[in-house]
């Protein structure tokens, strides 16, 4: 995560986790409650993503990275 944006760390989360979680914040499960700070900062860039493919390209690209 950026730590100046106060984002959350995603390097190191299983990529399934990663999808499921887009997923959700694409579809308004997650990102909607005033008192989820991530939430609100992901559920924007989570529903730019076109469709699962491009989650799971994130979600590889994020994992090639390594953990922290």
């Amino acid at each position: 995560g950026v730590e100046e944006m106060n984002g959350p760390a995603l390097v190191g989360l299983q990529p399934w986790y990663l999808v499921r979680q887009l997923e959700n914040f694409k579809a308004g499960i997650r990102g909607a409650d005033p008192q989820d700070t991530y939430g609100l900062q992901m559920a924007p860039m989570a529903k730019i993503l076109p469709d699962t493919q491009a989650m799971e390209d994130i979600a590889a690209y994020l994992q090639s990275l390594g953990a922290p």
